[in-house]
């Protein structure tokens, strides 16, 4: 019996496993637990310090379209270990700091380099490699986020605690480039044509030579140019699903401050953003292969659905744990659909022609979205004192996400007769 190789796909999907874990679960999603201890050393507000963050955002969002326009135009080797690295030095940098005003400028390097590591590098490298079971595979890829966020928060909780917080930014910032960089030094290919093989199909499990000139493989590039979908109505309709997608998904950003807020003591208060984490470990892959099986419109369905029942199930959490942490899960879940399924959206509307440039448009979007729901739902809970009129809110979005998806869904012969469903 011929044993069958592992097509080299695979081990790209690691590569991105790595950058997802390292660089969002390490460097972005343990941000959080720094805030209280340097804000208490440096002697100001919260939100004085915080404001980083939304300068990191802000700056995200100009940049996603440059980077939209040149990802496919540079050596995405090259670009992704100088992002890494520069995430890197700049978190252990934050160790020395001493004002606030320096976290001001890192939130401008964390928005550049976030534009390329977070959002662009793995959609695109994957939609290389992959031409079948593309959505299972960045579902995988993106999971690898939240594992790194389950564990490391508490990692680096402890460090703040045992050493401060100078050195755990030290440690923390050295172990996501000890995870990230050799993956990506040693194991990294931009396209099956940099080893001769062909991109994964289901038809084409095995590596396989390419006989083209000079090694490049040929592909079909089908779908519309940038400057067509943005006078599409498709368009249109897309931007609403991705509105609607991220509103919901900034209440990542409240799951500690909700739980608080029912009155559950502190001690358990942080499981509840872990059960979230949870969710989304659960979610992004289960999501990615039903993209695959169902496509994206059934996929963004089921999930809006599971959304709605989660929240409903929040609305009553204040007087019921047991719902709290059942509604948080399930949100959890839907929240997948914020890094998974936009791009698999853009990729099966739009197609692969002008996709990178198209996604960033989408993404520039999808970000002020976050922005301005992190924002409302603050100011939301301060003047009620709970989130339950997020909640109604985040239901209505749903609602909507769903009716527009199916809209989509029946559009025909949108980009050279590629199939939603």
């Amino acid at each position: 019996m011929i044993k069958k190789k592992i097509h080299y796909g695979w081990y790209i999907v690691a590569c991105c496993a790595t950058l997802t874990l390292g660089s969002t679960g390490i460097i972005y999603d343990c941000s959080g637990i720094f805030i209280n201890p340097v804000s208490n050393d440096f002697g100001i507000g919260v939100s004085k310090l915080t404001f980083y963050l939304t300068i990191s955002l802000l700056t995200r969002v100009f940049m996603l379209p440059i980077i939209g326009n040149i990802i496919e135009r540079v050596n995405l080797k090259k670009l992704i270990i100088s992002t890494v690295i520069i995430q890197s030095l700049t978190f252990m940098s934050m160790s020395t700091f001493t004002s606030v005003y320096q976290y001001y400028f890192a939130g401008i390097i964390y928005g550049i380099t976030g534009s390329v590591s977070i959002f662009m590098f793995v959609p695109t490298i994957l939609n290389n490699w992959f031409k079948d079971k593309l959505g299972f595979a960045i579902g995988i890829a993106m999971t690898f986020s939240s594992v790194g966020s389950i564990i490391f928060q508490p990692i680096g909780s402890n460090l703040i605690n045992i050493f401060g917080w100078r050195i755990a930014y030290f440690i923390l910032g050295a172990s996501a480039a000890l995870i990230v960089l050799p993956m990506m030094i040693f194991v990294l290919k931009e396209k099956p044509s940099d080893i001769r093989i062909e991109p994964y199909t289901v038809e084409n499990k095995e590596d396989k030579s390419i006989e083209t000139k000079e090694g490049k493989n040929i592909e079909e590039n089908d779908g519309m140019m940038a400057k067509e979908a943005i006078k599409s109505s498709l368009f249109f309709l897309v931007i609403i699903v991705t509105i609607c997608i991220s509103y919901i998904g900034s209440m990542v950003y409240h799951t500690a401050n909700f739980a608080i807020s029912t009155g559950i003591a502190i001690a358990i208060s942080g499981f509840v953003s872990s059960t979230t984490s949870l969710g989304l470990i659960v979610g992004k892959p289960i999501l990615g292969y039903l993209n695959d099986k169902a496509g994206v419109i059934k996929a963004t369905l089921i999930y809006a659905i599971l959304g709605i029942i989660g929240l409903s199930f929040l609305l009553f959490s204040y007087t019921n744990y047991t719902l709290l942490f059942l509604g948080i899960f399930l949100l959890g879940i839907s929240m997948s659909l914020l890094v998974v399924e936009i791009l698999l959206i853009v990729k099966k509307v739009f197609g692969s022609k002008d996709y990178s440039v198209i996604y960033s448009y989408v993404m520039t979007v999808s970000s002020l979205a976050m922005a301005i729901g992190a924002t409302l739902n603050g100011k939301l809970y301060d003047i009620s004192g709970n989130y339950l009129s997020v909640f109604y809110i985040m239901i209505v979005l749903n609602i909507i996400l769903s009716v527009t998806i199916l809209v989509i869904g029946k559009k025909q012969k949108v980009v050279n007769k590629i199939k939603l469903i």
